[in-house]
């Protein structure tokens, strides 16, 4: 028994031993195999063929990789890979430095095995990975390594790892700018306001402002401030439409942008007025002008006018005027009369002259004019009962100069002088000019100037003009003049018009003339003298008495 139970258990040794050696000879590993593989293209997205971009601070971003398999005649299968991201700004969504992805065949192919990658055909791996906020956009080179099995006769065998490149680019952020100008319609002389944005705000920014004209270009740097607004201010010297064109260049982070408007500059639409005066006169109609002047640019048309006067100005007649149109440069004048009666003299009012009017654009204007009044007192000055003597006159003679003058006004003329103006036939002495002084209103002044007639003055008649000056209630000073004929006759011309005298009679009587009138100056003076004592003596016999 016990003999038959050793065979018995070294028989079933021996079985065993053959059946270990047989399944060592099926489980004996094959040869690993190599199979080269090449990254083809990598883009963000799930799509190759529709890839996105990618920027600092995305998130969850889907990574996809092309491989092709080099192998002319070797398939694969069961393909996954690690992408290392070390030294980069990626991550996992994890937040792993490593992020993993499965092999899976290109859309379109043709139909086989699934998961089977036939020798020179493509397959993606698609990653999914989060990117840093301060990444700085450019080209990341990272390693990845791809595990695969290979096809051998009728089995798989798992293939020598490869491992590949892969470039990862991050683009920069798109940024957007934005920019306006107000008002978009001036008037030449005027600022435009700029305003604008970039969003996202970059860091130490400068916006470049072009201002293209009809004639000329206009470039200027800004800074941005640090919420990413910016602002200019402009003055174009030249009508007609400009474009703005606003723009930076980007950084390192963000990309460049740009963008337009434009603005239109027209030219300027103006008017001014003058007036006859600003003052009246108490007591009496005044004749009024009022001139609008178009000192713009363009035509102007529709101008309506209007006039305010306070009490007690009366104006007689019209209030408001139309006028149709009004070249540049052109002016048209509205007479109209003003009373102010005489209680209002020295005092001062305030008028309005108002003009609202169309340009050529179709925009309406409106204007506002002061008009300061004062009412003052009249000085009416007339000259009546002239009169020469002699007249006429000989040369080398004097004549006399009189009238009247009088005040018809509501005040008193002032500082009245009269005086005999140079004329190249007259010597001036000190009777040639008169003050009078102040002559009241309705009273009246004589006067009498003088002057003596050159030697040399030919036969003939000569205009002589007189000045009358005077100040006003105003202070101002006014002045006129009055000419009057003279009529000059030489000495020689008098004579022989007269009886002819013998020459030593006309001597006597150029010596004894003058002898004659002391001689009888003398006698009189005597006389008087002779005639006062001789009262005296009749006063003192009288008091004897």
């Amino acid at each position: 028994m016990i003999m038959k139970s050793r065979v018995k258990v070294l028989t079933l040794t021996f079985i065993l031993l053959l059946f270990l050696a047989s399944f060592q000879v099926e489980i004996e590993p094959a040869k690993c195999i190599s199979v080269e593989m090449k990254v083809n293209r990598v883009a963000w997205g799930n799509n190759i063929n529709n890839p996105i971009e990618a920027h600092p601070g995305d998130k969850k971003v889907p990574l996809t990789v092309e491989v092709q398999n080099l192998s002319p005649n070797r398939t694969i299968k069961g393909v996954s890979a690690v992408l290392k991201l070390q030294n980069s700004p990626f991550t996992d969504i994890y937040g792993n430095l490593e992020a993993t992805a499965t092999g899976k065949l290109e859309v379109g192919g043709a139909i086989r095995p699934a998961d089977e990658i036939q020798p020179k055909s493509f397959f993606t791996l698609t990653f999914t990975l989060n990117i840093d906020d301060d990444a700085v956009p450019g080209t990341y080179i990272q390693p990845m390594t791809i595990n695969y099995w290979v096809k051998s006769k009728n089995e798989y065998v798992e293939g020598i790892p490869q491992n590949l490149s892969v470039k990862i680019v991050i683009s920069k952020i798109e940024s957007n700018i934005r920019v306006n100008v107000s008002p978009q319609v001036i008037v030449e002389g005027e600022y435009v306001r700029v305003a604008g944005s970039i969003n996202p705000a970059p860091k130490n920014a400068t916006v470049t402002l072009t201002y293209i004209g009809p004639k000329r270009a206009v470039n200027r740097n800004v800074k941005v401030n640090i919420d990413g607004t910016f602002s200019d201010s402009f003055k174009p010297d030249v009508n007609g439409t400009w474009n703005l064109n606003a723009s930076w260049p980007g950084n390192v982070r963000y990309k460049g942008s740009w963008n337009s408007v434009s603005f239109e500059v027209r030219p300027i639409a103006s008017i001014s007025i003058t007036t006859s005066s600003n003052r009246i006169f108490g007591g009496s109609d005044n004749e009024f002008t009022v001139t609008i002047i178009n000192d713009g640019k363009i035509p102007i048309s529709a101008v309506d006018a209007s006039l305010y006067l306070p009490y007690p100005l009366v104006v007689h007649g019209r209030e408001s005027w139309r006028i149709e149109c009004l070249n540049a440069g052109d002016n048209s004048s509205i007479k109209f009369v003003i009373f102010a009666p005489d209680s209002s003299i020295g005092s001062t009012y305030t008028g309005k002259f108002e003009v609202n009017y169309r340009d050529i654009y179709g925009e309406r204007h409106f204007k506002r004019f002061t008009l300061g009044l004062i009412v003052v007192g009249r000085v009416e000055l007339i000259l009546y009962d002239e009169s020469i003597k002699p007249q006429p006159v000989s040369n080398s003679s004097k004549f006399k100069f009189s009238a009247t003058l009088l005040n018809k006004g509501t005040v008193s003329a002032m500082y009245v002088n009269v005086s005999i103006l140079p004329s190249s036939i007259l010597y001036l002495t000190s009777e040639s000019k008169t003050y009078i002084g102040e002559i009241e209103e309705n009273s009246q002044s004589p006067f009498t100037v003088e002057a003596r007639v050159r030697e040399d003055v030919s036969n003939g008649t000569y205009p002589i003009t007189v000045k009358i000056s005077y100040r006003d209630d105003q202070h101002v000073d006014r002045e006129f003049n009055v000419t009057f004929p003279l009529e000059v006759i030489s000495v020689k011309s008098a004579r022989t018009s007269n009886v002819k005298k013998p020459v030593f009679i006309s001597y006597l009587e150029d010596i004894l003339t003058p002898i004659i009138v002391l001689a009888a100056s003398i006698i009189i003076t005597l006389l008087y003298r002779r005639r006062i004592t001789q009262r005296e003596k009749n006063r003192l016999t009288e008091e004897g008495r």
